[in-house]
């Protein structure tokens, strides 16, 4: 899945109405959908719990879940 990112220039809060821009809210909901079990590079081999965060393991070259 490719997300746009909206360039430099675009504001991600319209100052008129203090809501996100149509271009970042739309890249918002795209982030949302991603899961970590969804990037090449993390092995989901091992389920995350509560607390834990991804921490890169070099031995196998990907990151997993792991104490902060």
């Amino acid at each position: 899945m490719r997300i746009r990112i909206p360039p430099q220039d675009v504001p991600a809060i319209d100052p008129a109405t203090g809501k996100f821009t149509v271009d970042w809210y739309d890249t918002l909901k795209a982030l949302e959908k991603v899961g970590l079990i969804d990037l090449a590079d993390f092995d989901s081999s091992t389920a995350a719990t509560n607390g834990q965060v991804p921490v890169f393991n070099s031995t196998s070259g990907k990151w997993k879940p792991g104490a902060n």
